[in-house]
């Protein structure tokens, strides 16, 4: 009679064992820890700082709030830092020259008392690092039927030059100017075949392949530029083999084969098969 009294007992403190973990258990499930961003920027800039508000609301009291950078702590707040259990904060970063060009991850984790724990994740863009640019003296390009000045240009050194040494040449020439019945006053490239029509280039070894386009980059911010931040955001809508109907105070953006970005300033215009354009280029270094 003893055994089955003490049987009975031990499997009524398991059951009450069991509840007890149950009950916990599903309690630490209720339990929510709410994380929230106040305007997070998506993208930033090299030594510019960024910062915004978050908030963080708990069934519980919180106990610690952590921020990482790519995994790697960055800050840490405790339960002496926190109130019970909501806290309004302000996370700030300012990007270094190592973050240009890179996705950043960042995370902010959150324990309640309970060791219940949240998580929240979110990425910052940090902008490339603008280039240093070159700024050349203006030149005149002649167009297909004018003797006095060559049409074929060369960005790497400032050079033009005419079709009898660009087809020696061939393989530095990035653009050529031509001025045509329907395209008018033209920047294009060797293998562009408008281009091919007016000029006889059958001949030339090679034809490079530069992109050219006109942009929205005004006279004044041509004159003010100082680096490459306007050539690379122009360089996103780039595409074509030639900028036709070109007019004085135009700003044709150009990729050479090699990739490199540059912007040409139309200074003035010659109308005519037999006449020039006068430009101004500021490429990347």
């Amino acid at each position: 009679m003893m055994m089955k009294k003490w049987k009975l007992l031990m499997m009524l403190m398991a059951s009450i064992l069991i509840s007890g973990v149950i009950f916990t258990s599903c309690d630490d499930e209720d339990d929510q820890i709410i994380i929230t961003f106040e305007s997070a920027p998506e993208t930033a800039e090299v030594g510019t700082e960024i910062e915004f508000s978050y908030s963080v609301i708990s069934d519980r009291r919180l106990d610690e709030i952590n921020f990482f950078k790519e995994g790697n702590i960055m800050s840490e707040m405790t339960i002496d830092d926190l109130g019970d259990n909501y806290y309004n904060g302000h996370f700030s970063y300012t990007p270094t020259v190592e973050d240009a060009g890179k996705n950043i991850l960042f995370s902010i984790e959150v324990f309640d008392r309970r060791d219940n724990r949240e998580i929240r994740t979110f990425r910052i863009e940090v902008e490339e690092m603008p280039s240093d640019i070159e700024t050349y003296s203006a030149k005149l390009l002649g167009s297909h039927k004018n003797t006095d000045y060559g049409s074929s240009y060369n960005s790497s050194d400032n050079l033009v030059y005419i079709l009898s040494d660009a087809r020696e040449n061939s393989e530095l020439i990035d653009f050529i100017y031509f001025y045509g019945a329907s395209n008018l006053a033209t920047l294009a490239s060797p293998d562009d075949s408008d281009a091919a029509s007016v000029l006889t280039m059958s001949d030339w070894e090679t034809r490079n392949s530069t992109t050219l386009a006109l942009t929205e980059i005004t006279k004044e911010q041509f004159n003010s530029m100082e680096d490459d931040r306007l050539i690379t955001e122009a360089a996103e809508d780039a595409s074509g083999t030639k900028a036709n109907e070109l007019s004085e105070g135009d700003v044709v953006f150009f990729e050479t084969a090699a990739g490199v970005k540059g912007v040409v300033l139309v200074k003035g215009i010659s109308e005519g098969d037999d006449g020039y354009m006068e430009i101004k280029v500021k490429i990347q270094k």
